[in-house]
């Protein structure tokens, strides 16, 4: 998350960084890209998740971070 400057950072920058995402157009020209690691287990109750918003602009407005839950092993 801290490659990722809100305000700064632009689709090309974050491609170039993490890779193919996810990506969830709308038709306001916005766009939300999404990445997701697996956990310890390989489950999406484990998984990372990355979720960046992009302004029409093609520039970073919003940024979260969801860390996976814990398998209970």
């Amino acid at each position: 998350m801290d490659m990722i400057a809100i305000g700064k950072s632009t689709r090309a920058d974050v491609s170039a960084a993490l890779g193919q995402a996810i990506v969830i157009p709308f038709d306001s020209g916005h766009e939300v890209w999404v990445y997701r690691w697996p956990g310890a287990d390989r489950t999406s109750r484990a998984a990372t998740e990355l979720v960046i918003l992009f302004e029409p602009s093609g520039v970073a407005k919003k940024v979260r971070v969801r860390p996976g839950y814990p398998t209970g092993h």
